[in-house]
């Protein structure tokens, strides 16, 4: 049979002649199909509706402080806040842990490999004392880390 032909008894054609249609025509195929975008939603569920009411802006006095507990130890042993209103947000890795700062937050469960918001208030100055025991199922490790957190008034040092 010769190039281009086709074998009027079998149906057979050359595939040296089919092989460059075969290439773009999926060619094609992929620019038309591959490269479409449809900016449908994801979901037929109903957004809820929102009214124009202003965000709240955090008040000034109002702070973050992160604290990291790594492996059964602070990964500093200084923390440094302003006294007044704190969200703490402990961050732990391993564990889970028992945590408590003196007389300020009383001993609770932190969970393995997780982050923790505790949200208190100290108006006095002054340096207290953070604790974390890894939390075992007969109670809290004999080890116990500690770093101090020192709180300071307002614009003071």
């Amino acid at each position: 049979m010769r190039l281009g032909q086709t074998s009027r008894d079998t149906g057979e054609v050359s595939v040296s002649h089919t092989l460059p249609r075969l290439l773009v025509a999926g060619t094609l195929m992929l620019m038309f199909v591959g490269c479409t975008t449809e900016s449908a939603p994801i979901s037929d569920v109903q957004l809820p509706q929102v009214d124009n009411t202003p965000i709240a802006v955090p008040q000034q006095s109002d702070q973050t402080l992160r604290v990291t507990i790594i492996d059964g130890h602070f990964a500093s042993t200084l923390y440094e806040e302003q006294a007044g209103a704190t969200q703490l947000l402990v961050i732990s890795v391993g564990g889970p842990y028992l945590f408590q700062i003196d007389n300020l937050v009383d001993r609770r469960e932190l969970p393995a490999d997780g982050g923790t918001a505790i949200t208190y208030d100290v108006s006095a100055p002054g340096q207290y004392t953070m604790h974390a025991y890894t939390s075992t199922a007969t109670g809290p490790s004999p080890e116990v880390a500690s770093a101090v957190l020192d709180v300071q008034t307002v614009g003071g040092r």
